[in-house]
């Protein structure tokens, strides 16, 4: 499909263990990428892409919706309108219970 020609960009978003080969193999026919979270599998597979899709010149994007959920939305809003304040520093941590919520599956 991918060298079958007529294609700008491709969207992946099949199991993530088989993203950085896909990607790789648009990256060969030259198209640009939008990937579903989670990107990669290793930091090192995420290096590779950055520099292969960097040399290319081709846009390369992680979809991640989470930050459009009303929370996240109404936070940046507080944030933008000093609602506590000129802040200097945000530090913050979300977490899912994935692994337990998907185990067997």
């Amino acid at each position: 499909m991918f060298n079958a020609g007529g294609l700008d960009a491709v969207i992946i978003v099949t199991p993530h263990a088989l993203h950085f080969e896909h990607a790789m193999l648009a990256a060969d026919a030259g198209l640009h990428v939008f990937m579903e979270k989670p990107m990669v599998t290793s930091s090192e597979q995420a290096h590779d892409l950055a520099k292969q899709f960097g040399e290319l010149g081709k846009v390369f994007i992680v979809g991640y919706n989470t930050p459009c959920m009303p929370e996240f939305e109404d936070l940046r809003d507080a944030i933008r309108n000093e609602t506590f304040g000129k802040l200097e520093l945000i530090s913050g941590y979300l977490s899912q219970d994935w692994m337990n919520l998907t185990a067997g599956t």
